[in-house]
């Protein structure tokens, strides 16, 4: 799974033009002169909060992550709400694995941005995306780089990652294989059928649950995999959904 590469050193942190030279400066791997401008504007003023945000973002390109967190430590204790601060402390958490962390930090950076900044939402969203993912909300993940991709279509990572791990039915891909997205899609197929039918939104209780569950997974057994087995590979996408959706389970 790809993570963004680097924090997006915005143009949106635009301040004063020594501001604007610094990131002017990182964008072109000038990384030390674009911290000895900061450093200088940090001595005249040691609050500067995009000042110290920038400097945060050069020593994460220049992997001193410890140095990094200091910094991003002082910029939330002065504004808590500050996005660019909440993403690169996601990308912290992730590093750590850590996350649920890493979830909350990424949705606060989203909240928080303004709308113009669309390059620094669709990181947010692509990076909150492999921090769902791993925390096994996989519906949830493909649906934010989904989004990421209706503010930034561009976004590498995103499109390789729904690439990567959106099954031909449109959900999450098994870490088993095809085998078992086939089994997972007639799974999901019907239970919204027993669900529509039941005229319900959900499960009222976990028995509930179970049941339907069991009654699916033997019609999967007895009447697909024992019957088709290999053959599904074989089956174009369109028909493997035909006989989903024509293979009755008696609810």
């Amino acid at each position: 799974m790809n993570n963004s590469k680097s924090t997006p050193a915005s143009k949106k942190i635009k301040k004063n033009n020594a501001i604007e030279l610094a990131l002017d400066l990182v964008d072109n791997d000038k990384l030390e002169e674009a911290k000895e401008i900061i450093t200088m504007i940090l001595e005249k003023n040691p609050q500067d909060i995009e000042g110290m945000t920038v400097l945060a973002n050069i020593l994460v390109f220049q992997n001193k992550r410890k140095e990094a967190r200091v910094w991003i430590d002082k910029v939330l204790n002065l504004d808590k709400n500050h996005p660019m601060a909440l993403y690169v402390l996601g990308g912290f958490h992730v590093e750590n694995k850590r996350w649920s962390s890493a979830i909350k930090a990424f949705e606060k950076a989203i909240l928080h941005f303004p709308q113009d900044a669309k390059e620094e939402i669709a990181a947010a969203y692509q990076d909150l995306g492999c921090a769902l993912w791993e925390s096994r909300r996989r519906e949830e993940a493909l649906e934010s780089w989904k989004i990421c991709l209706q503010y930034d279509p561009n976004n590498t990572y995103a499109k390789n990652n729904l690439k990567k791990f959106i099954s031909e039915y449109g959900l999450p891909a098994s870490p088993v294989g095809k085998a078992m997205d086939d089994a997972q899609a007639f799974l999901k197929y019907k239970m919204l059928e027993y669900l529509s039918i039941k005229r319900k939104d959900g499960f009222d209780t976990m028995d509930e649950t179970n049941k339907v569950l069991d009654k699916i997974t033997k019609v999967w057994n007895n009447k697909i995999a024992s019957k088709y087995g290999r053959k599904l590979d074989k089956m174009s996408s369109t028909e493997k959904k035909n006989l989903f959706r024509e293979t009755r389970v008696f609810f």
